[in-house]
């Protein structure tokens, strides 16, 4: 295990290129026993998950050193929680705003998933994706070909999508 000066750390459990649910609970789980005593009596434990495109998110909760959920659990501020990459195995600590970030970017990208669908399926038409995209007409038709002619799997048109939100960003 390697601890990583980010706030985050790194655990070498898991093979491929994409961990299962139940291998990204088991990095969690380790993430807060390693964690140990935070407060005077307490320590962390996982609470509920949320599933990314990219990431799995965990609650903290709190715990007593024994792993009861306290009857009043302490007052603390800080990391509402955490995300291990699905990817890279890193686990980072998530802030609310850090988790809002996290929300709105799951959803657009799921709306922007939905739109390229039902333009393939006929569903849209070509002003829309030019309007959603800022689309130039060559662009517009390269764009057309690329989709009609792409077989739409979620988790890689996720990243092709992302680079094209990063590409239109940097291009404004």
């Amino acid at each position: 295990m390697v601890l990583n000066t980010h706030n985050h750390r790194q655990f070498s459990t898991v093979s491929g290129n994409f961990m299962t649910d139940s291998e990204a609970t088991h990095i969690a789980l380790q993430y807060v026993s390693q964690l140990g005593e935070v407060l005077p009596g307490f320590r962390f434990g996982i609470g509920d998950r949320e599933e990314f495109i990219d990431k799995y998110y965990y609650d903290f909760i709190w715990l007593t050193l024994d792993g009861q959920i306290p009857i009043e659990p302490p007052i603390a501020g800080g990391a509402r929680g955490f995300t291990v990459n699905k990817h890279d195995k890193q686990v980072e600590l998530t802030t609310h705003a850090k988790y809002n970030i996290l929300k709105t970017r799951e959803r657009e990208l799921s709306e922007m998933y939905l739109l390229l669908l039902d333009f393939k399926a006929g569903k849209n038409h070509l002003s829309t994706i030019r309007a959603k995209f800022n689309l130039n007409p060559v662009q517009l038709i390269k764009f057309s070909k690329i989709i009609k002619e792409t077989e739409l799997n979620k988790s890689e048109l996720y990243e092709i999508i992302e680079q094209m939100i990063g590409k239109i960003e940097n291009y404004r």
